[in-house]
């Protein structure tokens, strides 16, 4: 005898949509209109209103800014299980959604390492009086120039239209980051492969048109040629 779905219905939370729903966030209809590039304004101003958060309204300058400032007041340090660097999270010792006029209070954030982070999800309540009397009386440190730096955005030459292109500077060091979008991404990649011949097996394989020494498609066929012609190294791939 088939069984009802244990699965909890969640409602829509595009205000004024109500839908019942499986998944977790939007229904389908405002999912797909959210990644056509149209505009959400009420979810939107629900995050402001302090009444819940998307991804994207943390990323803006002053809450990394906040971020970075938490973290040199800490030393970098989990201020849980005092592990130094590694995988260090800025935790809100009094809620994102509960204290909008907290969010960039330096004070109100302290340093976690990723474990700890997550071993107190849920029970942040429990925590707030501690988290407050650990960063009770730590002066705010200032940020160096190196830091800033860090923040500011980079401004880059698309490779493929020669189009400005504004990227952070962790993201410009990355090869993704010379491109506008995926778009023209392809298209660069796209313009400099070429097919050649291996020398050993005749197959064809794709290669950059600036590897003019490559000759083989795999390091298995340059073994074999070179082992064929009793040679144990060579210059060539």
């Amino acid at each position: 005898m088939p069984t009802e779905c244990s699965t909890p219905k969640r409602v829509c939370s595009f205000e004024g949509c109500g839908r019942d729903h499986e998944a977790r966030g939007l229904c389908v209809g405002h999912r797909a209109q959210a990644s056509q590039g149209k505009t959400l304004a009420p979810l939107r101003e629900r995050a402001r209103n302090g009444e819940g958060w998307r991804r994207g309204e943390r990323k803006v300058p002053a809450y990394k800014q906040w971020r970075l400032a938490v973290f040199a007041r800490d030393e970098f340090t989990c201020q849980l299980c005092r592990e130094r660097g590694g995988r260090l999270e800025a935790n809100h010792i009094r809620r994102w959604a509960e204290t909008p006029l907290l969010r960039f209070h330096i004070p109100n954030g302290i340093t976690l390492c990723r474990k700890c982070h997550r071993g107190l999800c849920g029970k942040e309540a429990e925590w707030e009086r501690r988290f407050t009397d650990i960063v009770r009386g730590k002066p705010v440190v200032a940020l160096t120039e190196k830091q800033l730096a860090s923040l500011r955005p980079v401004i880059r030459v698309c490779l493929q239209c020669g189009g400005a292109v504004s990227r952070q500077p962790a993201q410009a060091r990355r090869c993704s980051g010379a491109f506008c979008d995926h778009a023209c991404r392809a298209k660069w990649y796209a313009s400099r492969h070429q097919e050649r011949a291996c020398d050993a097996c005749g197959r064809t394989f794709d290669c950059f048109a600036y590897e003019v020494t490559r000759r083989f498609c795999s390091i298995r066929c340059r073994r074999a040629s070179l082992a064929f012609y009793g040679l144990s190294d060579g210059r060539h791939r």
